[in-house]
């Protein structure tokens, strides 16, 4: 029998997700940074996301955005040095969603997305989407395993 209302983990889940969430930004592919055991992506799934980038790539559409996790500090720092108020990280923020700028050689830890991430730097794009998760915050597997589920990266 289908249920109308959300399981509890269901809402407890995404009340989860609000709290940690700390906002979206473009990137630069050269800060992200993926601490998987997986050394190499796969390299037919990276040319698969190449042939689809080539054709179409909606890196604004928020069903291709990675996430990642930041400490608060670094975030903080990344703010100021873009010269931008912690509330445009807000989803869909008028004008656009801001470049967050990082000192050099600070990588934000990605969640997943490696191989799209690796097609976009053998493309030479420069940046792409990341939604920002506090880290520190991640305790629950359910919420962990939740975020870093992905979509099929770019529109076929």
């Amino acid at each position: 029998m289908w249920r109308s209302q959300p399981r509890e983990d269901e809402s407890r889940l995404e009340a989860e997700k609000r709290v940690k969430y700390k906002g979206t930004a473009r990137i630069k592919l050269k800060c992200l940074h993926f601490q998987t055991d997986e050394e190499y992506p796969d390299g037919k799934n990276v040319e698969r996301l190449k042939s689809i980038f080539r054709k179409d790539c909606y890196r604004l559409d928020a069903h291709n955005f990675i996430a990642a996790v930041i400490e608060q500090q670094a975030l903080d720092v990344a703010v100021e040095l873009s010269g931008i108020l912690a509330q445009q990280l807000c989803r869909d923020p008028p004008g656009g969603y801001p470049e967050l700028i990082f000192p050099a050689g600070y990588r934000v830890d990605c969640l997943h997305g490696r191989h799209r991430i690796q097609a976009a730097k053998e493309l030479d794009l420069e940046w792409w989407m990341v939604d920002l998760y506090l880290a520190g915050m991640l305790n629950s597997p359910s919420t962990a395993a939740h975020l870093t589920t992905s979509s099929n990266g770019c529109r076929p």
